[in-house]
């Protein structure tokens, strides 16, 4: 059988080949060659090496997901130590009450010396 070049010369005719979408096309022929059982046995199949090459990649990206997902937990791990908005809030009020404090004591320090040195 000899293959097709073109879309107005496909094999029509063939019922191995009574595929609508492919009918007239390069991929029509290597199907139907493939049921016919192609043309004597020979081993060199274009597939094999396209095959062979997207399980490569499958797993270069099942790998590369285990890495992922390691480095996502270890980033919500991380997050469990930030602090909360309540704590944060909470830490705010406490460092401008200190410093409310310790400018009175200041202020106080300040005015207890000249009150001293007035007496």
């Amino acid at each position: 059988m000899k293959p097709p070049t073109g879309s107005d010369e496909g094999p029509e005719g063939d019922p191995a080949m009574a595929d609508p979408p492919n009918i007239g096309t390069r991929l029509a022929y290597e199907r139907a060659r493939g049921r016919d059982g192609g043309s004597g046995g020979g081993t060199d199949d274009p597939m094999e090496g396209r095959v062979s090459r997207l399980e490569a990649y499958a797993e270069t990206a099942r790998d590369d997901l285990r890495e992922i997902r390691g480095d996502l937990k270890a980033i919500i791990a991380k997050l469990g130590t930030f602090p909360t908005k309540t704590e944060l809030d909470t830490w705010k009020w406490q460092w401008l009450l200190g410093s409310v404090a310790l400018f009175a004591v200041v202020i106080g320090s300040i005015l207890a010396g000249l009150a001293w040195l007035e007496s």
